[in-house]
């Protein structure tokens, strides 16, 4: 049995009243919080002990980690916990999310669990992060990542038109080129435009979902002032297994696919293919024509351990999008709408990653070398306007990581890593659209533009009597077409396993380079570029403190952030010849709010869980930012039935 409710208020109070509505927001929350905890803490001390669950360990919250290719490590998976098979399946549901946001029990399935995942310990990560699992996802039957990711903490989510329409992620209130999107350690965002669509992910092979909250730009660099989403897909670890996919309904609308994986600690391997297609439906207010669509996803992900110490891993992903879209147009003085348009568009792009990592001195020391590619060919014909916009884009990244650890964090008074990177990036853009229009005719020149980057990165992090863990990173990144920048970050978290208190709290800034688009591209008659467009720039903080019994059968947990952007690029600023270009905005935006997410298991099987997230997001100006309610909050509650079978 499910029940989910969401909510969004974009109200628009302003100026003070705001001010005081989010100051109050986060004393009622914290006083619910203390009082919760006071009964909690008396209740842990006759639970299970927490070395009977699940470790749930988080891969990009940290240098090291961060782009691991492969996504599973040599560790054997745990002994099975003496909590009954109901009650691990409500926990996995609810607790793995780290913050209780999405819930849902724990079917096997081929692949490795969420324990048997290279990473950090979630409660050694000082940043805000939330982990959904791929049986989460299975046993809520989430067909898309957009529809897992709605209104956790922080996140907020918004498409136009039907299932292939543009879907984008914002969080903690950023644009939604500021979300940095990995999968399988490759950076998967539109390398002309800097976004990740989330109409191209369906969660069909995904392990689990990590997103981590805050400014990353001292791990990833240029984009991730926002947040990351992490996204593992499946390994292949595991017996020769068979999956196939067949489905139909309405609007014409049709699914298949399968896949077939196998492999041990030696060698592993996965492929899969999906399609969905739609009929689809007509949004415009006149006007016959549906909007159809297909989307087509072709994935490997495979590797082998060569030598002992010696690992190679390779992924590749290949995604076709093309449908039909219709044109936003607007009569003067009322509101845009949707304009029946035989327009049509079509989205392709590679994501591919083969890295080399070496382990020596007993584990001591780590190397990696890897090597990505990501490649985005656009195009979109209106024949209603005369044009044509074609953009191919292409990121190539070379990098060597190397980590020294000293110490167990488990087992030592004191332990601590250090992790260095170089890498070595190249963006190459060429636009190549025309326009038909015999009174304004255009077309672009063909020629690729190509900016080069050179980065530098470090990030330690000590662990202090198995109780406080510390990070501290910083970032240089050399540009040969703008200034070059440096990002920071540090985080902190302690482990009061006595009191059921554990606080944790972030701090850096964060950069995001002009896209190529808006510094290169062209839509006739619409866009004029702007060259000289400045890298836009962040600082934010949050502190946080979350509540949870010892076998995190109960988990609450409430974080406060703030962050101000400077050099906003605004895309829609007045240009040339009665055209849009992108300009930096003076001034400053502010972002700030609260996340509150919890969990609790209300008897054996039955688990409600759920998340609250009150933004404030404001341009320079001062006015409401577009797309970012200031309201939004998501109920789950799940029962699992035998044992852990059915829900």
């Amino acid at each position: 049995m499910l029940l989910r409710e969401r909510l969004s208020n974009p109200s628009s109070n302003k100026g003070l009243k705001r001010q005081t509505g989010t100051s109050g927001r986060l004393l009622i929350a914290l006083a619910i919080f203390v009082s919760m905890g006071r009964t909690e803490v008396a209740w842990a001390q006759g639970t299970e002990s927490a070395e009977s669950l699940p470790e749930i360990v988080v891969e990009g919250a940290r240098l090291e980690t961060a782009r691991t290719l492969g996504g599973a490590s040599s560790k054997p998976s745990k002994e099975p916990s003496s909590v009954s098979s109901e009650t691990e399946a409500a926990q996995q549901g609810a607790g793995t999310s780290g913050e209780g946001a999405v819930s849902g029990p724990a079917p096997e399935s081929e692949g490795p669990a969420s324990d048997t995942l290279e990473g950090t310990p979630i409660e050694r990560v000082g940043s805000a992060v939330t982990v959904v699992t791929g049986k989460q996802l299975e046993a809520q039957e989430i067909r898309t990542a957009a529809e897992a990711l709605r209104s956790l903490p922080g996140v907020h989510v918004n498409r136009t038109n039907g299932v292939t329409g543009l879907t984008q992620v914002r969080i903690r209130g950023a644009e939604a080129n500021h979300t940095l999107v990995m999968i399988d350690g490759v950076e998967a965002n539109d390398a002309t435009n800097g976004e990740f669509d989330f109409s191209d992910l369906s969660t069909d092979d995904i392990e689990r979902i990590e997103v981590i909250r805050g400014g990353q730009s001292s791990i990833y660099g240029s984009g991730a002032i926002g947040g990351v989403v992490n996204i593992i897909t499946r390994s292949g670890k595991g017996p020769l297994t068979f999956r196939a996919l067949a489905e139909a309904g309405s609007f014409a609308t049709r699914e298949g696919g399968g896949s077939v994986s196998a492999g041990n600690d030696q060698i592993w391997g996965r492929m899969a293919f999906t399609k969905r297609e739609t009929g689809g439906f007509n949004i415009a207010p006149t006007g016959p024509e549906n909007d159809s669509g297909e989307l087509a996803t072709f994935a490997f992900k495979g590797g082998a351990r060569i030598v002992e110490g010696l690992t190679l891993d390779g992924v590749m992903r290949h995604t076709n999008k093309a449908g039909d879209r219709d044109t936003e147009g607007a009569v003067l003085g009322q509101l845009q709408e949707q304009t029946d348009d035989p327009a049509d568009f079509n989205h392709e792009t590679w994501l591919q990653g083969l890295s080399l990592r070496w382990d020596t001195l007993g584990g001591i020391l780590s190397q990696t070398v890897r090597a990505t590619r990501n490649e985005t060919h656009r195009t979109d014909d209106s024949p209603t306007f005369f044009f044509r916009s074609d953009f191919l884009g292409e990121t190539i990244s070379y990098a060597y990581t190397g980590t020294l650890r000293f110490g167990d964090p488990a087992r030592d008074s004191f332990a601590s890593t250090f992790t260095w990177l170089v890498e070595d990036e190249k963006d190459r853009f060429t636009p190549d659209s025309v326009s038909f229009d015999p009174f304004f005719p255009s077309q672009d020149d063909g020629f690729a533009r190509v900016r080069n980057r050179l980065s530098y990165a470090g990030e330690w992090t000590g662990d202090i009597a198995d109780r406080v863990t510390v990070t501290a990173g910083i970032r240089h990144d050399d540009n040969d077409t703008f200034e070059d920048f440096t990002t920071w970050r540090t985080t902190a978290t302690a482990r009061l396993p006595e009191f059921g208190l554990r606080p944790h709290a972030s701090a850096g800034t964060g950069v995001k380079a002009p896209t190529m688009f808006e510094q290169y591209g062209t839509i006739p008659r619409f866009f004029t570029p702007n060259p000289g467009l400045k890298p836009e720039e962040s600082f934010g903080w949050d502190a946080g403190l979350e509540l949870a019994t010892r076998d995190r059968r109960y988990v609450l947990d409430v974080t406060y952030f703030d962050a101000d952007l400077e050099n906003q690029i605004d895309g829609f600023a007045p240009g040339p010849n009665f055209t849009f270009t992108a300009v930096n905005r003076e001034g400053v935006s502010h972002r700030s709010g609260i996340e509150v997410a919890g969990s609790a298991e209300i008897m054996t099987g039955l688990t409600l869980s759920g998340s609250y997230t009150y933004l404030d997001a404001t341009t320079p100006e001062g006015l409401d930012e577009v797309r970012r309610p200031h309201n939004a909050a998501r109920a789950d509650l799940t029962y699992v039935f035998n044992g852990g079978k059915g829900t």
